[in-house]
């Protein structure tokens, strides 16, 4: 490869002795340049030319010189090159050259004279050898650490000669856009794709493809919640029934809403009975919001719409079903089925009957010892269809009788073992489920996984075993196999993790106004358990008996402040910690009182002017009460003045003792 060689004759011929070779060959007379096997009549230039013999190969020479050369691409397949030259007196030479790479092989028959008739040359490819390879595909966080399963793409396997297939990763079920790993979210980074994610096999190489994904870091979830409200009125606008009681539905921001559903419910009466009148549901004006999701942060308002009936009130209609049995000559082969009779209101669509895959259609039926089969070609047109009012539907299924000997009961039974990983039984064996059947039925099928026969987890002698569901059997779900017991058997692997711990966790309800004063005694402890690796118990305080709307302290009334609504109202219980809510009421303000006049004193008759008395206000915020000032009118004598006065004084003091008694009760 890349460097020149001689190649000696290995031995020659006479052209005109009959030697078989010569004659195979076809080389009989002059041909004045190179010859092609097989082609002993074509002629070309011997002037030094090139002439492409093979792919990647050309030979270069001249008429009647005795030195040829031969080149050799890297596109020249490994082959055999056998040349015969003819040279003086028509004797012929044979050559054999191996090219096995790029390079030049140069043929040098001096020693036997120039080649006055050419080169006829045959092509013996070699056996090209197969090369295969393989691409991995894994999955990486930034931190280099593995979030997924490796994955492989079928190997490939080409010839040496040929272009090595091509593989895709990018944009395919090898490069997802999203990984969940251990309860977590990543995205694949579009900035760190592999410049390798597409390309080609590579021979006797594995191809390594590396996908980079950024963890997703989301939010707690919050709860939101939103409400329904459903309104009937006549086509004037006029309410006609009571709106539907306010229904309030909670969940995650980062969850579906839930749905309602008012249209064909109780939520939406075909006719509403309002002041001895009756209205219809009008079903041109279904509301586009009959059905829906909630919305978080308000109320769905859905609104019926109802028209006065003018008409007399729909009346009751009637009809019946009946179902007869007959053989292909019209015998009667089993009793009618009973007379199935429905009712319904006359302006309503008849109610509807299905008969065919029923009970009213059996696919056999035994008569006189003998068994019918169902003709299924002869299926009555109306075996399924509508009650017609006051008439009796009559269907009639037609059935051939059974020459064929009866079907057998057969039977099959299911047995399921529970092993570790050293084929060592850890668990009893499954009870023998066995099941019949006919033997022109299908068999009946079993599940196995998924369910109580495929547990995740085994205890045997104190430690824990785990399902390995990489070793799901086969046959985990199958059918039943006649006159065979079916044997499953499912592989755990011992737990080396200990046993999950029990932890507690309490909840406390607190209740206080708006100052943070306490005015009800805390809810008792309420305290819960369960295991450290199982989802934390839930509780609700939120409009139940822990959160009263109203509370009376010391003879005050309190009320809920809803807007003041915990956080934690409704949650989880927390492991080794009490969670605390508390709730804030507002005091509720008492009208003030009127203002207390104390009773007038009588005036004497010798006086003819009055004397104005003090007057005392009460107020629920002040600790005595508030005396106006009082001024003797003109013409009233120094003595009246002090009796009011006085009488005054007397009052108040009476007042100050009530208020004080008061006090203490509270």
């Amino acid at each position: 490869m890349g460097s020149f060689a001689t190649i000696p004759p290995s031995n020659h011929v006479l052209a005109d002795t009959g030697n078989q070779i010569s004659q195979t060959n076809g080389i009989t007379g002059s041909t004045n340049g190179i010859v092609r096997w097989g082609q002993p009549q074509k002629t070309v230039p011997g002037n030094g030319q090139p002439y492409v013999l093979a792919q990647g190969i050309t030979v270069y020479g001249e008429h009647g010189n005795p030195v040829w050369t031969f080149k050799a691409d890297d596109t020249a397949q490994p082959t055999t090159i056998i040349v015969y030259a003819c040279g003086v007196g028509n004797k012929y030479v044979t050559y054999t050259i191996k090219v096995s790479g790029a390079g030049s092989y140069v043929l040098d028959a001096t020693s036997y004279g120039s080649f006055n008739q050419g080169l006829a040359t045959e092509i013996i490819p070699l056996p090209v050898p197969d090369v295969s390879g393989q691409v991995n595909v894994n999955y990486k966080d930034k931190n280099g650490n593995e979030i997924a399963p490796l994955q492989s793409l079928p190997s490939k396997t080409w010839k040496v000669n040929e272009i090595a297939p091509t593989y895709t990763t990018l944009n395919t079920t090898y490069s997802p856009t999203t990984i969940t790993y251990q309860g977590k979210t990543y995205t694949l980074d579009q900035q760190l794709l592999p410049a390798n994610a597409n390309g080609s096999y590579l021979a006797g190489e594995t191809v390594l493809v590396t996908y980079f994904y950024d963890l997703v870091e989301t939010p707690a979830p919050k709860e939101v919640s939103g409400s329904l409200l459903v309104h009937y009125v006549d086509t004037n606008g006029t309410t006609i029934k009571t709106d539907s009681d306010l229904m309030t539905k909670s969940w995650l921001d980062n969850e579906t809403a839930p749905t309602y559903t008012t249209w064909n419910t109780e939520l939406s009466p075909q006719t509403i009975t309002y002041n001895g009148e009756t209205y219809q549901l009008l079903l041109a004006k279904k509301p586009t919001n009959a059905d829906g999701s909630y919305a978080a942060g308000m109320t769905t308002e859905v609104t019926y719409v109802y028209q006065k009936n003018e008409t007399p009130a729909p009346k009751e209609v009637s009809g019946s079903l009946l179902v007869h049995y007959v053989d292909t000559n019209g015998t009667t082969i089993k009793t009618d089925s009973d007379l199935m009779t429905k009712s319904w209101l006359d302006n309503e669509t008849a109610p509807t009957y299905t008969t065919w895959n029923t009970e009213l259609s059996p696919q056999t039926i035994t008569y006189n010892g003998e068994t019918y089969q169902l003709l299924l070609a002869k299926k009555p047109t109306n075996a399924d269809g509508s009650y017609a009012a006051g008439m009796t539907t009559e269907v009639t299924y037609v059935y051939q009788k059974n020459e064929t000997p009866a079907p057998k009961e057969v039977s099959g039974s299911l047995l399921v073992h529970y092993v570790d990983t050293n084929g060592t039984t850890i668990k009893t064996d499954s009870d023998l489920m066995t099941k019949s059947w006919l033997d022109n039925e299908t068999a009946p099928t079993y599940t196995t996984w998924n369910t109580e026969l495929s547990p995740q987890t085994i205890t045997y002698n104190g430690e824990t075993y785990q399902l390995l569901l990489a070793k799901k059997p086969t046959n985990a779900d199958g059918s039943y196999a006649a006159g065979m017991t079916t044997e499953v058997t499912y592989v755990y692997q011992k737990n080396e993790t200990p046993a999950p711990k029990e932890v507690s966790g309490s909840l406390l309800v607190h209740y206080v106004d708006t100052n943070g004063t306490t005015i009800k005694t805390d809810s008792d402890l309420m305290t819960k358990s369960w295991l450290d690796n199982e989802t934390a118990p839930t509780y609700t305080t939120w409009n139940t008996e822990l959160s009263p709307q109203t509370i009376t302290y010391n003879g005050e009334t309190y009320q809920l402040l809803l807007a003041k609504k915990p956080t934690n109202a409704d949650g989880s219980y927390a492991a080794g910690m009490t969670t605390e809510v508390t709730y804030v009421y507002q005091l509720v303000e008492k009208p003030t009182p009127p203002v207390v006049t104390p009773p007038t004193q009588p005036i004497p008759l010798t006086h003819p002017t009055q004397i104005t008395k003090p007057t005392m206000v009460l107020s629920k915020h002040t600790k005595a009460p508030i005396m106006a000032k009082v001024l003797p009118q003109t013409g009233e004598s120094q003595t009246d003045s002090i009796l009011a006065i006085t009488g005054s004084f007397i009052m108040v003091g009476l007042i100050l003792i009530l208020l004080k008694k008061a006090r203490k009760r509270d």
